[in-house]
């Protein structure tokens, strides 16, 4: 005798699919999802929640199916109700767990990545600079989201070419042990593909009022770009000659390879 009965295995599995869906949905509308990857991938992740919702109608389909003399938890010949509870708690905790951008804290822990220094043994004069040019030209370096990764790239590779040039630049204040009593860190994270990979990048700089702006500020600077000394390195360091609080940027990490 055939009977209707409930597969548990497809309920779990339609409910995971569906709140990854509605998850994914959220963070697209919102805007969320640029904390958590880079926004170049954005029609991945579009593709990505129309296939969840292919699988979440199809899950959903299998829910009632005709089987033959066994009871429901085994409906479909599958119980694996416990495979779907790790996604489970994931969904939880992403409706639960609050989602703070990375701040200062993370990156003490991480390090400032304010040398993206290319070895010696490779030979520098082989490293494509597509802003090196501008960048001479120029009086003011005006430090943007688009073109973020390559001035610090450019300042912290070859710091002698830039000694004298003022630059203006926006980031959160860092502040370190290691750090003379004047000094703090401007920096903004940057995230090449997804927030795992984000690393705080920019640059020291001095003043005798750094002392007043705790970790995490956000401020726009100018200043003059000059030689200092971290660690026994020579290093580029901002000298400030103005400092204005700014609140955070509606999208405070950057990005490389989208505008």
């Amino acid at each position: 005798m055939k009977y209707s009965a409930i597969s548990i295995t497809a309920v779990f599995r339609t409910i995971v699919l569906v709140g990854f869906f509605l998850l994914l949905a959220w963070l697209t509308q919102t805007g969320e999802l640029a904390k958590f990857i880079n926004p170049r991938f954005a029609k991945l992740m579009e593709l990505t929640g129309c296939l969840l919702f292919v699988m979440s109608a199809v899950q959903a389909a299998l829910i009632f199916c005709q089987h033959s003399g066994h009871s429901s938890d085994h409906c479909c010949n599958h119980n694996h109700k416990a495979s779907c509870l790790p996604f489970i708690l994931t969904l939880l905790a992403a409706a639960f767990l609050p989602n703070n951008n990375l701040d200062a804290s993370v990156a003490a822990n991480k390090g400032l990545n304010s040398r993206l220094i290319i070895d010696d043994s490779y030979g520098r004069q082989s490293v494509p600079r597509p802003l090196a040019k501008q960048l001479a030209q120029v009086r003011l370096i005006q430090v943007t989201d688009i073109n973020y990764t390559e001035v610090m790239f450019e300042i912290n590779n070859f710091p002698k070419e830039y000694i004298g040039k003022e630059i203006e630049m926006t980031g959160f204040v860092i502040k370190d042990a290691s750090f003379p009593a004047a000094r703090m860190a401007l920096a903004r994270y940057v995230v090449v593909c997804c927030a795992a990979d984000a690393s705080p990048y920019g640059l020291q700089c001095e003043s005798e009022h750094t002392g007043q702006y705790p970790p995490d500020t956000w401020l726009n600077i100018r200043g003059i770009i000059q030689m200092g000394k971290d660690q026994e390195q020579n290093i580029p360091v901002i000298k400030i000659t103005t400092a204005k609080p700014v609140p955070e940027p509606a999208r405070p990490y950057v990005y490389p390879g989208y505008e």
